[in-house]
């Protein structure tokens, strides 16, 4: 099975952690965040990935290789401008096969894939969001969902709940979701494929109370390092 691990993102908020480095090789634990990603994808089985570069690439390619020594096998795609989260997918349209997995690079997660993509399946899904609590909801998109765990309403930040749910950065989505992916870049999973996906398939949410933090702000960086030192 494939995986896409978004790392192409400046990082500014985290500045000057990114000051020489990439976002996603911010060090969690002695190993770069990027590195968490791949070793949990390897662990379950996800060996092809796929990752789009724009900000000093060379610190990433030159880490990770081709991915041998991770047993993994990777693929990297160089976007001369940033193509946003969703854009990125252009990169990769003609080697993707049914099912595959999305990532945030500034997500850290500790998440049984296994599980998800059995929950997808059994949904007989087209794009499965892991979702949780919202942590900080204030500047987060949020959402609702009905019965059958379906999302029925996309709430985007700036908005006056103060809970509730929402999206964590990780996806599964399916091949023929792409037919639905415009042209235009950049173009962003949350404030724009997303709501645009709503009105063309079902959209369905995998809860999980399993470990995802974003770390794209010192202090959410800061809470990610304190809770793993505990």
């Amino acid at each position: 099975m494939q995986a896409i691990i978004l790392a192409a993102g400046k990082g500014t908020r985290l500045y000057p952690l990114t000051k020489k480095i990439p976002k996603v090789m911010i060090n969690i634990q002695g190993k770069p965040l990027l590195e968490h990603h791949i070793l949990l994808l390897h662990k379950y089985g996800i060996n092809e990935i796929l990752i789009n570069l724009f900000t000093l690439p060379a610190k990433i390619q030159n880490y990770f290789g081709e991915g041998r020594k991770f047993g993994v096998r990777i693929k990297y795609a160089n976007e001369p401008k940033l193509l946003g989260s969703a854009g990125a997918l252009h990169n990769f349209k003609d080697v993707l096969r049914g099912d595959f997995f999305v990532l945030y690079g500034d997500v850290y997660m500790q998440v049984n894939l296994l599980k998800m993509l059995d929950y997808h399946k059994r949904k007989k899904s087209l794009y499965t969001l892991a979702v949780h609590e919202a942590k900080h909801p204030k500047d987060s998109d949020l959402l609702d969902i009905d019965h059958n765990q379906k999302i029925t309403k996309w709430i985007k930040a700036p908005h006056s709940r103060r809970s509730g749910i929402n999206s964590s950065g990780l996806y599964i989505i399916n091949k023929r979701v792409l037919k639905y992916l415009p042209k235009k870049v950049p173009f962003d999973f949350a404030h724009d494929f997303i709501p645009l996906l709503l009105k063309k398939i079902p959209l369905y949410a995998y809860h999980t109370s399993e470990l995802m933090m974003d770390i794209g702000t010192q202090e959410r960086y800061n809470n990610l390092i304190n809770l793993l030192t505990r």
